[in-house]
């Protein structure tokens, strides 16, 4: 995590050009255990750092909900550290528009219900698409 932090940090971040790569034909890279992690970064309006952190997901079944507890824990920890106003840049666009529409018909309705009542916290909300070309600095 600190590194991850260091090269977040930075002020001369680096482009990563050697990211994943699928396996070779027939062969398989790892088997599905249907776990996953979520990390969050919060930076000022100036981009420096205010905090991060991470989270095991034990199980998930689907991108949508996957992606609705990592809002769920990112709102969570803006809260934590006193945040007021907090922009989500997600790249995600279904996800932009559930929070934006506040309803969604994936599995992920009640945590979605969960980011809801945890966006009246702040004084200003904006959930933003970000396309993930513009976030390679979070892949260093």
């Amino acid at each position: 995590m600190a590194a991850n932090f260091g090269a977040a940090n930075s002020s001369k971040p680096k482009v990563r050009v050697d990211g994943w790569k699928k396996p070779k034909c027939g062969w398989q890279l790892c088997q599905d255990s249907l776990e996953g992690y979520v990390g969050v970064v919060i930076r000022d309006q100036n981009g420096a750092f205010v905090a991060a952190a991470n989270e095991k997901l034990e199980i998930c079944y689907d991108v949508s909900t996957a992606e609705a507890i990592f809002v769920r824990f990112g709102l969570n920890l803006a809260r934590t550290v006193g945040c007021s106003k907090v922009e989500v840049n997600l790249d995600n666009v279904e996800m932009i528009s559930a929070l934006k529409e506040g309803y969604s018909s994936s599995l992920a309705i009640a945590i979605f219900d969960d980011c809801y009542f945890l966006s009246l916290d702040f004084s200003h909300i904006l959930f933003e698409h970000c396309f993930r070309e513009n976030n390679k600095v979070a892949h260093e």
